[in-house]
């Protein structure tokens, strides 16, 4: 029992390192705040339908970053391990200043996950998205990226990962191939991620987590944004609830 919440207490303490981070970052720049409330509908066995809204913001007065976004997808089951998936994301961001883009993001997905009875899993996604971006000075401009998200959780005070009053610890690593270079204030190359999460009920989950994002400014103004490559820390909650049908 005691080396169990030491274990917890371990967990806790690599997270708030984490955020501790994201509060002094090596350029200067300000963590990004990310804030997600999501909603899912498991229909049956073979299908399943998510939505998650955010808002999300650069907490800097010189330089003001927003975004307030959604995506949706359906996943159908192939078999107990191999999900594919479509789904759109729109977004409306001020990238900064009076600079302003709005996106329309088609995508697919396929994902092959160990099980989540167990107190470990670990799960890989690839995705295909096609993006329209638009500007008022270029209009809209299509562009197509893949990604490649590996994630890993292990249930720190159950014995699954599916139980009720279960908190887990969880990380990604997340890279980001763009056939090409879009204006926006952070063009992302990879990112990674520790968290926590606690699902409250078989419906109810909350997480926590720092975002390691290495990015990119590619928008041409203003010159005093830094246009190299750099870390931004983004401090992440998310809470969501799943309806599950008992058909």
């Amino acid at each position: 029992m005691r080396k169990g919440i030491n274990i917890r207490l371990l967990a806790i303490q690599l997270i708030l390192m984490s955020a501790q981070l994201g509060l002094a970052q090596s350029d200067g720049t300000s963590p990004q705040f990310w804030n997600n409330a999501g909603f899912g509908w498991t229909i049956n066995e073979r299908f399943s339908q998510s939505n998650e809204v955010s808002f999300n913001f650069l907490a800097d007065k010189e330089f003001t970053w927003k975004e307030v976004a959604y995506w949706g997808n359906v996943e159908y089951a192939i078999n107990p391990i191999l999900e594919g998936m479509a789904g759109l994301y729109m977004a409306s961001t001020d990238q900064d200043l009076d600079f302003r883009t709005n996106e329309v993001r088609p995508f697919l997905g396929l994902r092959i996950h160990s099980s989540v009875m167990k107190r470990f899993s670990i799960a890989n996604l690839s995705r295909f998205e096609f993006r329209f971006m638009h500007n008022k000075d270029n209009g809209w401009n299509p562009t197509f990226r893949f990604r490649n998200r590996t994630t890993a959780a292990v249930a720190l005070n159950k014995p699954s990962l599916a139980a009720v009053k279960m908190l887990s610890v969880f990380g990604f690593f997340e890279i980001f191939s763009n056939a090409e270079r879009v204006e926006e204030r952070f063009f992302k190359q990879l990112k990674y991620k520790v968290g926590l999460a606690y699902r409250f009920t078989s419906s109810w989950r909350m997480n926590i987590g720092t975002i390691f994002q290495q990015s990119e400014n590619t928008i041409a103004q203003p010159i005093l944004l830094p246009t190299e490559v750099v870390t931004n820390v983004i401090i992440e909650l998310g809470v969501s609830y799943r309806l599950i049908s008992t058909n």
